[in-house]
């Protein structure tokens, strides 16, 4: 089965509807990218950092409609920007994260592991960019 998306947001949406999308130690779900100056004041959407990793809030997809994280990347790729649809990799649950928030759910750190186009095919979502 193909399922093409007429965009990113369609395609989060889509995963957080009708997807089995349980975060848990290990679990790779797709997120969405959004504007860390908006949501907390930082200087930019997306923080970069002079070894090519970045840091950005990104939405994790789940039947809530999905909640918060703060995730960064390995390594180098492409520049991430609000409303981009990536692949997050769920690491562990930090209470001390999860407290500072209303949502306890903060406080799982992970990795974007790369970005995903807004397509569903053969059981997974068809990636794009990975980072180094």
């Amino acid at each position: 089965m193909n399922l093409p998306f007429k965009d990113n947001t369609s395609a989060f949406e889509y995963a957080c509807k009708y997807l089995e999308c349980e975060v848990a130690e290990g679990a790779m779900l797709p997120a969405i990218v959004q504007d860390g100056k908006a949501l907390f004041g930082t200087p930019a959407s997306v923080s970069a950092a002079t070894d090519g990793t970045q840091t950005a809030a990104i939405k994790v997809a789940s039947k809530d409609g999905g909640f918060l994280v703060v995730a960064k990347t390995p390594g180098r790729g492409p520049q991430l920007k609000p409303g981009d649809f990536v692949a997050w990799l769920a690491g562990s649950h930090v209470a001390k994260l999860a407290e500072a928030a209303p949502d306890k759910r903060f406080g799982w750190v992970g990795l974007i592991v790369g970005t995903l186009k807004p397509e569903w095919k053969e059981g997974s979502w068809v990636g794009a960019d990975r980072f180094a």
